[in-house]
């Protein structure tokens, strides 16, 4: 009769053994798909970024090669404008009208520039550093922004006559010049006049205010930008790249001109910093600008 128990036992202790190996067979099992699916999933995401990448850098050339030809387009047709211009008399509008057209061919040159960049098709090495004058660069633009106020977009007319008749405080050594890669010889003329444009905007409608000073150091141009309006707090985050929102309220053309700026700062290893003096209501954009820049 006890042998019969211990029997029974036994059969029962190996069934329940049974069923828990298959219990744990079949947890193993299910282990192992979500485990093989993982990698499945895991690979078709790496499989999926690939191609991803492949696109974007697909998309990227397109648009890039689609942009070149933009910019070349753009440079055709200033060289026929430049040389339609060339047969009117001479007056203050045909003079307008060559800065104006100046500044169009800068801006086409510095894209086409940045695309090559982006690219990695980096400029001439060989080629020769020019000399730049900085002084010339400031006196012409403060004067084509004064000459035509449209440019900044006024609110009104009186606005824009404001503009026209404000008194810009300037203060620069007899020269401030600078060595720089012969292709680029023309970006300050654009980053100067975008600072400018961004300086006579942002001022106070009743007493405006704008001063550009320029300081020699050793090595370099200190060039500061002051204008009587206090920068936002994420205006000024946004334009030192210490933040990507750019929600704050500006005018959408002066935001694009500031983009420039940043970019080209970083380019040419050009440092920027902003300075606000709260008690006198004062902004002051500073570019530390090397004697000799090399990319």
């Amino acid at each position: 009769m006890q042998q019969t128990n211990e029997l029974e036992y036994l059969r029962s202790e190996n069934e329940r053994l049974k069923n828990e190996i298959r219990s744990k067979e079949q947890n193993l099992n299910n282990l192992l798909k979500e485990k093989e699916f993982e990698v499945k999933k895991a690979v078709s995401v790496s499989q999926n970024s690939i191609l991803q990448d492949k696109q974007i850098a697909v998309n990227t050339e397109t648009w890039t090669e689609a942009m070149d030809e933009l910019a070349h387009a753009i440079n055709t047709s200033i060289m026929v404008a430049t040389s339609a211009i060339k047969e009117l008399p001479e007056s203050p509008e045909r003079s307008k009208a060559f800065t104006h057209i100046r500044q169009i061919k800068n801006y086409t040159e510095l894209v086409l520039w940045d695309l090559h960049i982006r690219k990695g098709e980096f400029l001439n090495s060989n080629a020769e550093p020019v000399e730049i004058d900085l002084v010339p660069i400031f006196t012409e633009n403060i004067t084509a922004i004064k000459d035509e106020p449209s440019v900044l977009r006024p609110r009104n007319k009186n606005r824009a006559a404001q503009y026209s008749e404000m008194k810009v405080a300037t203060d620069f050594p007899q020269k401030c010049l600078v060595m720089i890669p012969s292709e680029l010889k023309n970006v300050f003329d654009l980053l100067f006049l975008e600072l400018l444009k961004n300086s006579f905007i942002n001022t106070n409608a009743e007493n405006p205010h704008v001063r550009v000073h320029v300081k020699e150091l050793p090595r370099s141009f200190e060039v500061l930008f002051e204008n009587n309006k206090i920068m936002d707090e994420k205006y000024r985050n946004w334009f030192m790249g210490k933040s990507a929102d750019s929600s704050f309220d500006i005018a959408k053309s002066i935001k694009v001109g500031l983009r420039l700026v940043m970019r080209w700062t970083e380019i040419l290893k050009v440092s920027r910093d902003v300075t606000i003096v709260t008690e006198e209501e004062l902004t002051r954009i500073t570019l530390t600008i090397p004697k000799v820049i090399q990319l």
